[in-house]
């Protein structure tokens, strides 16, 4: 309930940024740090104050070819805090692209101190002295930027879970620490004296609201500055240098004695490097390194099959299973009181699985996906059932011929079929549903399309989609059959035939169809036996109204095999399925996307989803040694 209110409270340490913006004093410049210059700024005499650390009043930096650029090198430190620097070229700067520019032998092009070809006007390797401490601001020695933005900051409504839009008004409440946002609709309800759906235990007052206008762009954040503490002393954003931020780790690796070690100063073998080893291991740590499983390891062999077949070439690529844990789905407490003999609950291993891809030189997340099985100690209806509740993608992944994303999803996703068949699962229940405009379902920020910019896949594309990727499986003897959900139902007689997945949309509608109507005074009740046949009508009528956004397909048998059920999976745990594999990072699907969100962890562009891929790397890989 809280997140919902105030997302904040997590198990992974502190979220409060780091205190370590650059300082503008005259005691903090430093020689060879890159500093944005504006002359037009008053000196101190003249009255002139120095620069906001980040945001609007920032010294912004010209990073356009053909203009000349304010971004230089300290090359002579003055009295009284001024200093001298040599212009670096900014022609090739802008967001999205970054390069290692810490490195001398490396200045030809951005932030180099010789002029990068046609780019003249810019100016590189032209001395400006004599500038004063109000008109001059440290920058990233990376990017060569003051401010980098992140994603544009959402909220949500604590009534009722929804998006409040850019621009759209709505109400807070006036001095409380519960931090409570209503949308107009939930306000309205409140108002008329109706608690919203989320809220019922709490004592709010609608008095006690004001009204207001959401404006992301005043809300944005700005990533975060550290300083090499080798012999450069440059400032660095931590996305750039790809910083492994301690506060999102846990407390408990005692991890705040590290210092940073730019990637200059390590090449060189700073002596302060000692005191960095063990951040340096977070930051090169590995998707292979992480613990196999035997459902990754089946995954990544049909793959590998599968692009041989197919004769596409794909580097770097690493499956692995991050969490496989079980959980008990319990029954709806209307489904008991109708039917006695109905299961007190469903339970089903819950099995988290992300690729990564090696793209320059680093592991990144390109896919995920979350599912749910249902073995055979699970009762019926559910038994043998696995449920695909949700994926996502990030359009990097990287092939020989190019653009084979499409083969590549459906390999691994087929894969898992395939195994899921040969343990001895019968079904597979697949969710066909984009997401809503605005919303994600697992991963934060995704890189725009070149065609369609950030609009999502229409649900006739993505059932298309799908229904291809049966096909295959159907080619390869994975899958006898598919169908979408209302022809899977029409047989049912009642609604306890019907199979009821944790998360899923069903188990909502069932406990809507089965809550009793208001009851007179006095008399018997109205719910009978003889409503169950209109019970199940009725939900034959819903799963019509919902037939394109759930497709079920049944899985063929082992091949050459005649165990299945309850001997497949003994099978499967003398192989190794037996142990678990948690992180509260990974465990559920709504905890990493929130996560993600609160740290910043982003996949709209290749250094972004190099950060935050190691950064998810650094969690799931315990602490260093």
């Amino acid at each position: 309930m809280m997140e919902l209110i105030d997302r904040g409270a997590n198990d992974f340490g502190s979220m409060e940024p780091l205190p370590n913006m650059p300082k503008q004093g005259d005691d903090d410049l430093q020689i060879g740090q890159h500093v944005a210059v504006d002359l037009k700024r008053l000196t101190p005499d003249q009255g002139g104050g120095p620069p906001d650390d980040v945001g609007p009043n920032a010294i912004l930096t010209t990073h356009r070819p053909n203009f000349k650029s304010n971004v230089g090198r300290v090359t002579r430190l003055l009295p009284g805090g001024g200093c001298s620097v040599s212009l670096v070229c900014t022609c090739a700067a802008g967001e999205g692209e970054y390069a290692d520019r810490s490195n001398p032998e490396a200045f030809i092009g951005l932030g180099g101190d010789g002029c990068c070809g046609p780019c003249a006007p810019c100016g590189a390797g032209t001395e400006v002295p004599m500038i004063h401490t109000t008109q001059r601001q440290i920058v990233c020695s990376t990017c060569l930027h003051v401010n980098l933005p992140m994603a544009l900051p959402q909220i949500y409504c604590s009534g009722c879970s929804r998006q409040i839009k850019n621009g759209q008004k709505f109400h807070k409440e006036r001095g409380a620490n519960m931090n409570v946002k209503l949308c107009t609709h939930c306000f309205q309800d409140l108002s008329c004296g109706t608690v919203p759906e989320l809220l019922h235990d709490y004592d709010l007052d609608p008095h006690g609201f004001e009204t207001d206008t959401w404006n992301a762009k005043e809300n944005v954040d700005y990533d975060g500055f550290v300083q090499c503490e080798g012999a450069c002393k440059r400032w660095y954003h931590y996305v750039c240098a790809l910083f492994p931020d301690v506060a999102r780790l846990p407390n408990e690796w005692g991890l705040e004695a590290q210092i940073f070690v730019c990637k200059e100063c390590r090449r060189r073998a700073d002596p302060a490097l000692k005191d960095s080893l063990r951040l340096v291991a977070l930051h090169d740590r590995r998707a292979a390194a992480l613990r196999r499983h035997p459902l990754s390891d089946a995954i990544e062999e049909f793959l590998a099959k599968k692009m041989r077949k197919n004769g596409i070439i794909l580097n770097g690529f690493v499956v692995r299973v991050v969490s496989s844990r079980r959980y008990t789905f319990p029954a709806l407490p209307l489904m008991k009181q109708r039917y006695p003999d109905y299961p007190d609950d469903f339970p089903y291993d819950s099995r988290v699985l992300i690729a990564f891809q090696e793209i320059d030189g680093r592991d990144v997340c390109v896919f995920a996906m979350y599912v749910q099985e249902y073995g055979p100690s699970c009762p019926q209806p559910n038994t043998n059932r696995t449920y695909i509740s949700y994926l996502d993608s990030v359009r990097m992944i990287t092939t020989n011929p190019p653009n084979q994303r499409k083969p590549v999803h459906h390999a691994i996703i087929n894969g898992y079929l395939a195994n899921a068949r040969d343990r001895g699962f019968e079904h597979a229940h697949i969710w066909v549903a984009p997401p809503q405009p605005g919303d994600e379902y697992i991963f934060h920020c995704h890189p725009p399309d070149k065609v369609h910019g950030n609009r999502t896949m229409s649900m006739q594309k993505l059932r298309e989609w799908y229904i291809t990727l049966l096909d295959y499986a159907q080619a390869d003897g994975i899958v006898s059959s598919y169908d979408d959900i209302q022809n899977e139902v029409s047989h049912l007689t009642s609604i306890r035939e019907f199979p009821l997945f944790e998360g899923d949309f069903f188990p909502d509608h069932v406990k809507t169809m089965l809550a009793p109507p208001a009851q007179p005074a006095a008399g018997p009740p109205t719910l009978m036996r003889e409503s169950s046949h209109a019970l199940a009508n009725s939900l034959k009528k819903k799963t019509h109204s919902m037939r394109k956004r759930f497709l079920v397909a049944k899985l063929t048998s082992t091949p050459g095999s005649g165990t299945h059920g309850a001997a497949a999976a003994a099978d499967a745990a003398a192989v190794g399925w037996d142990y678990e594999l948690s992180d509260g990072l990974v465990d559920k699907r709504m905890d990493f996307l929130e996560l993600c969100k609160e740290r910043h962890w982003q996949f709209n562009e290749v250094r972004r989803a190099h950060y935050s891929s190691m950064m998810v790397l650094a969690a799931l890989g315990g602490c260093p040694d």
